[in-house]
């Protein structure tokens, strides 16, 4: 077979619409970047460091629920594309409907948990102890009612998404965003509870989820948000085509959130808010720039991949690879050589870093981020079960080794290398399931 030369910028129409999305992807990108930069400084300052370390842990427990979330917002955007590209609005629809019932859903399972929770969980934890058990309620309530909001705005972000209009909700997420943390750091200067950052977190949850249906009513003139197209059939199919992003969900929080949760029961909130810090400037930062550039990308493979052009998504899936590969090189060496001096400027001198430390991590973002590029195309048609749960399995894996070797006094750094380590396995297996799904689609042209 002679591969097409043609790339993602074959078409004016297609260069408009990825100019858009990664010009408004790296534009809100930038904004949260800038927010993270000052974010940390600005709450250590006025609400300090103590402070600081509990609130990330506040912000981690919630998440765990969503471990048991059924999410199938990414694998019906993809779906809903595919569809759109061919120009079957009604099976789009069909997807769309059934999508919603699949969020109701969701919501019946989340609250059964919240009430097991309530009823059989106390608020004893050290980190916690200088919290009184009145405010601990109120900032769960409101914590927990900020995850229904999403979840119902995940129906509104489904339909934005698959009309390729990624730019939206990235533009809204940043803006949202910057404000928030603004408004939460500066809150310290009047407040001493964290009672009052966690009302802030909740209002603006609530004004992202109101612009997001405005430009849902704006943009999606098709969809309609009806049940009439329900049937079990479709419900089952996306349920289906879910696993692997669903396992990606709980993989994500399993490696951040279960990881600051079992930090905060061998250490004290100072460690906490250390490693979200190295995190947030060696993990996140980077993670969220090259995640954003493999997102818009899942639009155009998921619309290649309907028009059956295997060629062009072989050649541009090749392409993004060597660039994103090159980059990060560049990335490790920059974070190794001037890093630890960016780090301490960036947070005043307040936490001592620690090398070994920030080499394990900048090694473990290397090779996530390479591993997420290349399983981008997989992703994008719904390909991705075998390698979610794969993903799953090493990440529980790791982090249950994670808990043991801290439990037995193993040294953080020892603790985070196993999580690198199986970072590198989920790599090589990836590649491997890439090279027979390209060997797939290389015979069918």
């Amino acid at each position: 077979m002679i591969l097409s030369n043609k790339n993602f910028f074959s078409s004016v129409k297609k260069k408009k619409r990825i100019l858009n999305n990664l010009l408004s992807g790296f534009s809100s990108e930038g904004i949260q970047i800038i927010t993270q930069i000052f974010f940390a400084p600005l709450m250590i300052l006025f609400w300090g460091l103590e402070n600081f370390g509990i609130w990330v842990f506040l912000l981690s427990i919630p998440n765990i629920f969503i471990i048991f979330n059924i999410s199938t917002f990414d694998a019906s955007i993809q779906e809903m594309t595919m569809f759109k590209a061919n120009g079957n609005i009604k099976k789009a629809n069909e997807i769309f409907q059934n999508s919603i019932v699949l969020v109701f859903l969701n919501m019946i399972i989340f609250t059964i948990l919240i009430i097991v929770f309530y009823l059989f969980f106390s608020f004893d934890l050290s980190i916690l102890q200088n919290i009184n058990s009145q405010e601990i309620s109120i900032i769960f309530i409101l914590l927990i009612l900020s995850i229904y909001i999403n979840l119902a705005e995940g129906i509104l972000l489904t339909g934005i998404n698959s009309e390729g209009k990624l730019y939206i909700g990235f533009n809204i997420s940043g803006v949202i965003e910057f404000l928030s943390k603004i408004f939460i750091a500066l809150s310290g200067f009047i407040f001493v509870s964290l009672l009052y950052p966690v009302i802030i977190f909740f209002l603006f949850t609530v004004i992202k989820f109101l612009l997001n249906f405005y430009f849902f009513k704006l943009h999606t003139k098709k969809l309609v948000i009806s049940l009439k197209l329900v049937s079990k059939k479709i419900l089952k199919k996306i349920l289906k085509l879910s696993i692997g992003h669903n396992a990606d969900i709980v993989t994500n929080i399993a490696r951040h959130s279960v990881v600051i949760i079992i930090l905060g029961i061998f250490y004290g909130p100072l460690m906490v808010g250390f490693v979200a810090t190295i995190k947030t400037m060696f993990y996140f930062m980077p993670i969220r720039f090259f995640g954003k550039f493999n997102h818009i990308l899942l639009y155009e493979y998921a619309n290649l991949f309907a028009k059956k052009k295997f060629n062009q998504i072989i050649i541009n899936l090749k392409s993004v690879i060597k660039i994103i590969f090159s980059l990060l090189f560049l990335f490790i060496i920059s974070s190794i050589i001037i890093g630890p001096f960016v780090y301490k400027l960036w947070l005043n001198n307040k936490y001592e870093i620690d090398l070994l430390f920030l080499v394990i991590i900048v090694f473990d973002v290397f090779f996530f981020i390479l591993r997420d590029t290349i399983v981008s195309a997989l992703k994008a048609v719904n390909k991705y079960a075998l390698l979610g749960l794969s993903e799953l399995i090493i990440i529980i894996t790791s982090v249950f080794l994670f808990y043991l070797s801290l439990y037995f006094d193993y040294s953080y750094q020892f603790s985070f290398s196993i999580l690198l380590f199986g970072s590198i396995i989920s790599l090589f297996f990836s590649s491997i399931i890439l090279y027979f799904f390209l060997m797939k689609i290389y015979k069918k042209k």
